[in-house]
Formats: structure tokens, sequence, C-alpha cells
């Protein structure tokens, strides 16, 4: 039986900062099927999305990449103390909410350099991942990967 073909239940655990790319995969091996994500919020409380692999890589990519986007009023607007929330979120991902979305940010766009090469302009991939600077994009991308959009993309 190919991959493509496996029609029983298949559990993935996968990081949040990866979970973009593995979606991509998955869809690339078992096709554009229907599936369920999971995580969990707190030890009480859990969010699912389902749909088909497409859908649901459309919904974390319009969420985690859109500019306005700001953690600050997402940690505000949680129902906790935001200190309290912004530590407990810390020491769950082992950044601050502004660093890990950059790191989602960043690796999409890693993503979209290696998917698309040359033929996507480097001032378009920043604006795709949410960065409405380019030159913030660049700084903040040289900071995670130690190299400079064009020296990644090479």
């Amino acid at each position: 039986v190919e991959l493509k073909d496996y029609r029983e239940t298949i559990i993935f655990y996968e990081a949040p900062h990866k979970l973009l790319r593995t979606l991509e995969h998955i869809k690339k091996i078992f096709g554009d099927r229907d599936i369920s994500v999971s995580r969990e919020i707190t030890k009480k409380f859990e969010e699912t999305i389902r749909g088909s692999v497409s859908e649901i890589i459309e919904h974390f990519t319009q969420h985690a990449l859109d500019p306005n986007l700001n953690p600050t009023e997402i940690l505000k607007n949680s129902g906790y103390a935001e200190d309290y929330i912004r530590a407990k979120f810390k020491k769950v991902t082992g950044k601050t909410p502004k660093a890990f979305l950059s790191d989602i940010r960043i690796n999409h766009a890693k993503f979209l350099m290696e998917a698309f090469g040359s033929s996507l302009p480097l001032s378009e991939v920043a604006e795709v991942c949410g960065f409405t600077d380019y030159v913030y994009f660049s700084k903040r991308f040289k900071s995670i990967t130690g190299k400079s959009p064009r020296e990644y993309r090479g």
C-alpha cells in the first residue's frame, strides 16, 4: 500500500513552529485529505480545527502571517493577567510571544524561498510572511538564521 492510499488514522506530533512545513509535506505525501489539528491551550482546554490539509494550512497561514497580528493584544484578551500568560507562554515555548511569532514567519519565509527560489521577490516574501517593512524583515531573518535573506536564498 502506498502512503497516499493509506486510509487508517495516523497521528503526528509536531512543534508549533514546524507545523506549516509538516502540513505541506503531509499534503504532498497523502494528498489533500481531511485532517484534524489539535493544540493544547491549557491542561484543561484545547482547540481543534478540522478540514482538508489545504484548509488547515490556509487557516494557520492567514492567522500567523497577518501583519496586524499583535501578540500583546492576544495576551491582553486571553482572560489571564498579561504577565502571567506571557510567563506561561515562555515556559511552554521557550520564547516570548513576539519571538515565537517571528520564528513562524521566518520559517515560512525560508519555506517560500526554498519552494519558489528567485521567482518570488524577497520584498514579496516579506509581505506574505506578515512583515510590512522589508528592512525589519531582513534584520529579523538574519538574527534568526544567521544569514540575510539574499544569502539564504543564494
